[in-house]
């Protein structure tokens, strides 16, 4: 880190003659600096220095003779509308750089009351989700799965779910993003599996029809070199026969090693799961791709289902697929179904198997239970 420190000695003088020699430069940080410009005429002077700064950052640094890029974060904060005391000043230009920074390469952001809320709010989001599974926090939901014929319950969709001892009932959109940038998805995903085999072993250890239990994998806990190890160890752990485990992957999983990947599916295939691929439709993969990753199961994405006899294209693609799956004897759930015309015309294209309202919203462990008893086969129940 010594380069570092000393490279950075002569910034402050270089940022001087960009600002002015009258206006000082302090370095705050590793790698930060504060400046205040007191004699300014408006907001786009502001802008205009701002943006000096970043073309002086544009080219490039020699140190030692090595040639450097770098970028630079600006956030500015205004006096009085951003803070009336030093304090306040410096937190908020702070939280404006920091939000500069999620930005590729170089960019300018002004502080808005908006932005710290934002910032707050996020902060607050992540700081309870570390402690989140150590306090029990999480629980599953299950949305049944339902043969299109027969109306009988054949698997369910494990969702997480987060009731927060601070901050409530948190939705999935707010906090699974949080989880896989700070890596926290890989325990929680593990949790997730375990919880979604445990409670199926225990519905047929009631005597309940068999179903296959879906549970969604992060491609972050795809990437872990011990998934199948993990995969196995809890299907060992709770008892629950394999081929009652279905896996969902998503399109997004690595095609840069695309023989690592099939390797990976090959082997969680090998344990007698299944293995299924979510919301197909909206990424880069071909039917014909799906047979090298030992895929069992396509879900249609909602978005093609909710456009049936609405959308010329998309009502040709859910058929399209559902008529290729076939022929490649893959099993297809059509997910989102709401209307019965939508159910009618999954039928008449031989759709195998869907979920949606028209059935059923996501369930608790004991109102599933309850649904589950009610839409078994009659000889199962």
């Amino acid at each position: 880190m010594q380069m570092e420190t000393n490279s950075c000695r002569w910034w402050p003088k270089n940022l001087k003659s960009i600002i002015g020699p009258a206006r000082n430069v302090a370095r705050i940080g590793g790698d930060e600096f504060i400046t205040v410009i007191e004699d300014y005429s408006d907001d786009d002077e502001l802008i205009e220095l701002a943006n000096a700064i970043v073309e002086f950052f544009r080219q490039p640094f020699i140190f030692d003779t090595h040639i450097f890029h770098m970028s630079v974060s600006i956030g500015i904060a205004l006096h009085p509308t951003n803070g009336d005391d030093v304090e306040s000043l410096i937190k908020n230009a702070d939280i404006a750089m920091y939000k500069a920074k999620e930005r590729p390469g170089s960019y300018i952001e002004f502080f808005s009351p908006n932005l710290n809320e934002k910032i707050n709010s996020a902060f607050l989001l992540e700081n309870n989700l570390w402690f989140a599974l150590d306090k029990n926090e999480f629980h599953l939901e299950y949305q049944p799965i339902v043969d299109i014929n027969s109306g009988h319950v054949v698997a369910a969709e494990s969702l997480l779910r987060w009731k927060s001892e601070k901050l409530g009932l948190v939705p999935p959109y707010s906090f699974i993003p949080i989880a896989e940038e700070n890596n926290l998805i890989v325990p929680i995903g593990k949790w997730v599996l375990n919880e979604a085999c445990r409670q199926n072993k225990k519905w047929q250890d009631m005597g309940l029809n068999p179903i296959t239990m879906a549970v969604n994998v992060s491609l972050k806990q795809f990437e872990q070199d011990d998934f199948v190890d993990t995969v196995s160890q809890i299907l060992e752990d709770t008892g629950l026969d394999p081929q009652y485990l279905e896996l969902e992957i998503t399109e997004s999983i690595p095609v840069e090693n695309i023989s690592k990947t099939i390797d990976m599916l090959s082997r969680l295939s090998s344990l007698g799961v299944r293995l299924s691929m979510d919301d197909f439709g909206t990424g880069y993969s071909s039917l014909g791709q799906l047979k090298k990753l030992s895929i069992d199961t396509l879900k249609i994405d909602r978005s093609f289902v909710s456009d049936i006899n609405k959308n010329t294209d998309n009502t040709q693609i859910v058929s399209t697929i559902i008529a290729m799956a076939n022929i490649l004897n893959l099993h297809v759930v059509a997910e989102g179904i709401e209307t019965d015309n939508q159910l009618s015309f999954l039928r008449e294209n031989s759709c195998n198997m869907g979920q949606g309202y028209l059935f059923s919203r996501p369930l608790g462990k004991d109102a599933f239970l309850k649904f589950l008893v009610e839409n078994s086969s009659p000889q199962n129940r």
